[in-house]
Order: C-alpha cells, then sequence, then structure tokens
C-alpha cells in the first residue's frame, strides 16, 4: 500500500475514531453520575449550583522533524479539525459541563520522530500520549 493510500484512509480514520470515543465516554454519562442529561448548559430547574467554567488547553509537539499534524480534536460529541497544522500547536477553550474531551495528532512528516498530545484542564494536565513513528497517531482523551 503506497503512502498516498495510506495518508487518505488515515484522514478518515481519525474523526472516526474520536467519534466513537466520545460516544462511547457519553453513553456512560447518567443524571446519577453528575451529568446532565438536558445537555451542558441546560437548566434543569433544580437549585443545584451553578455550573463552573473550566479552562481546557489541547496541546500537541513533536520531537525534531515533526513539523505538522493532522490534529482532530473536541469537547463532548463536537468536534473540530485542523489539518496541515504547524507543530507545536495549542488551543484553549472554555466549556461548561463537559463530559469527555478528546485529541488525535497524526504526524504528517516523512519523520519517524515523536509526536505527543497533552489535555490540560484548569492548569493540571489529565491526559499525555506519545506515538513514535512516520505516519503515527497519538490520542488523548480524557473525562
Amino acid at each position: 500500500m503506497s503512502k498516498t493510500t495510506t495518508s487518505k484512509r488515515s484522514r478518515w480514520l481519525v474523526p472516526a475514531l474520536v467519534a466513537a470515543a466520545v460516544t462511547a465516554i457519553a453513553c456512560g454519562a447518567s443524571p446519577s453520575s453528575g451529568g446532565n442529561p438536558n445537555g451542558p448548559g441546560v437548566d434543569t430547574g433544580d437549585d443545584s449550583p451553578a455550573a463552573t467554567s473550566h479552562t481546557i488547553v489541547l496541546q500537541v509537539t513533536g520531537a525534531k522533524g515533526v513539523s505538522k499534524a493532522d490534529i482532530t480534536y473536541g469537547v463532548d460529541v463536537d468536534t473540530s479539525q485542523d489539518n496541515g497544522a504547524k507543530v507545536p500547536w495549542k488551543k484553549t477553550i472554555k466549556a461548561d459541563d463537559y463530559f469527555a474531551i478528546s485529541i488525535l495528532a497524526q504526524n504528517m512528516s516523512s519523520s519517524t520522530a515523536t509526536i505527543t498530545c497533552q489535555i490540560t484542564v484548569d492548569g493540571k494536565v489529565v491526559k499525555k500520549n506519545s506515538s513514535k513513528g512516520e505516519y503515527a497517531i497519538a490520542t488523548c482523551t480524557a473525562p
């Protein structure tokens, strides 16, 4: 299989993996676990404390040689892509009542160096993962 075919397949694989991961985490959320069945920020009519705003920082870094990456990221079921992003890459998101955060970063350089993803919530690193190799994918998912 050629690198071009592998790269094209990978562009479809990454969003599919994100959707599957977020859906799996979402299915585990329930009112008894503190999740809001009406969705984030929806008034349930009870006297619960107000939602707390969180600062979520998503980052992708790479060892020397990793200059570009295809990045799929999201909070809850809303995902976005930044294809051909320059590495290092960083995105800051504000969110209330989230149940899942995900980021997938695929090394789009011909380098066999390491690519790393990291999720930080309110200043605390909650997930960090690395993958090494040409077209390697690093995946981070956090509840």
